[in-house]
């Protein structure tokens, strides 16, 4: 029975011993890495990248002065000027100017039928004196009563009437002598020898060139700040740098209804006549000095259709501010309202921003 277990056991440690040869040429299967097991489930995640800044420049506003001057657009027009008609109709017998010529006030422009009315002056002097001297004999004969004194009021009446014929024949030929109203420049010569004219017809256009005039349209919001005899400044657009003193000469009274603005005339002199009438010219009126104002670059505003806006740098980030504007300087403007002194104010790279974008500051004034 030993020798029978024996056996037996044997035979179990050979099977034993194929199995594990069997299974150990056998290829193991593969397993999975966990490390790829773990990126196929959950997709890898990368870090956000830093946002991305704008380069701008900035100005650190201070309190300024600022002059505070109105200007307005107008052109320059003679200080007088006169349109010459005839009060006679009649002939042209010369003409005694040119256009462009500088005439003085009462010079002779213009002879209208004059040789017909001298003879007619000359002919009621006549009249005259014969009736003069019928007057006075008949008043020496009344005073011997030798007439009647009817005779003698007649005489008399008859002197009155030949004196205002008289009178009347010399006012006629001072109308056909046509003068000059005003001393100035001739401007339009419209008349030649021999023409026949009419009893109102315009003859020439005088201008006073001694001194200008600028006509201003001045806003109902300036027009209280304005006084008669203010200095005022002149530039025409012709000669740009050249500057002339005027004055306020004339201030409306009454606002345009449509446009509602005041009329204001300037005046100014022009000794040498160099200046022309339709010059366009830009008036500048100094309403003095305002101090402790916010001023700001016009280029560093962007214009919008109902409002004017600005950035300021502030925590790193672009802040967007609307403003409101007052008087302006050449390339300053003044802030009424939405900045401060202390801010620091954004005046390139502005229009690439938008509110709160984070910025990076390439340069700082002040």
């Amino acid at each position: 029975m030993s020798k029978n277990l024996h056996v037996n056991t044997l035979k179990l440690l050979g099977l034993i011993l194929v199995s594990g040869l069997l299974a150990a040429c056998e290829k193991p299967t593969e397993q999975p890495d966990t490390r790829e097991l773990a990126n196929q489930v959950a997709p890898r995640t990368e870090a956000p990248a830093p946002p991305k800044r704008v380069n701008v420049a900035t100005l650190t506003l201070v309190p300024q002065s600022l002059q505070h001057k109105i200007e307005f657009v107008g052109k320059l027009l003679p200080n007088d000027r006169v349109n010459v008609h005839n009060e006679l109709a009649g002939v042209v017998e010369k003409v005694k100017f040119e256009e462009g010529e500088k005439v003085s006030k009462g010079r002779v422009l213009a002879h209208i039928s004059t040789k017909e009315l001298t003879v007619r002056r000359d002919m009621a002097k006549a009249d005259f004196q014969l009736a003069e001297i019928n007057y006075h004999r008949n008043l020496q004969l009344d005073r011997k009563q030798l007439i009647a004194r009817s005779i003698l009021d007649q005489s008399r009446t008859q002197q009155q009437i030949a004196k205002y014929n008289w009178d009347l024949a010399e006012v006629q030929l001072q109308k056909s002598l046509i003068k000059a109203p005003i001393s100035g420049v001739v401007k339009v010569r419209a008349v030649e020898p021999g023409e026949y004219l009419k009893v109102g017809m315009k003859l020439s256009e005088i201008l006073d060139l001694r001194k200008m005039r600028v006509e201003l349209d001045v806003p109902e919001l300036e027009i209280a700040k304005l006084r008669k005899e203010q200095a005022v400044k002149v530039e025409l657009y012709a000669e740009p740098g050249q500057r002339y003193d005027g004055r306020i000469y004339r201030i409306g009274v009454e606002a345009d209804p449509q446009t509602r603005s005041f009329r204001v005339e300037v005046q100014m002199a022009n000794p040498e006549q160099r200046l022309r009438s339709g010059m366009l010219a830009k008036v500048s009126i100094d309403l003095g000095m305002s101090k402790n104002q916010v001023v700001i670059p016009r280029n560093a505003i962007i214009e919008g259709e109902l409002e004017r806006v600005v950035f300021v740098a502030s925590d790193g980030k672009a802040k967007r501010r609307v403003i409101k504007t007052g008087i302006s300087e050449d390339n300053q403007v003044q802030v009424i309202s939405g900045l401060e002194h202390g801010e620091s104010l954004i005046v390139e790279g502005q229009t690439r921003l938008i509110n709160n974008e984070p910025i990076n500051i390439t340069r700082s004034d002040s």
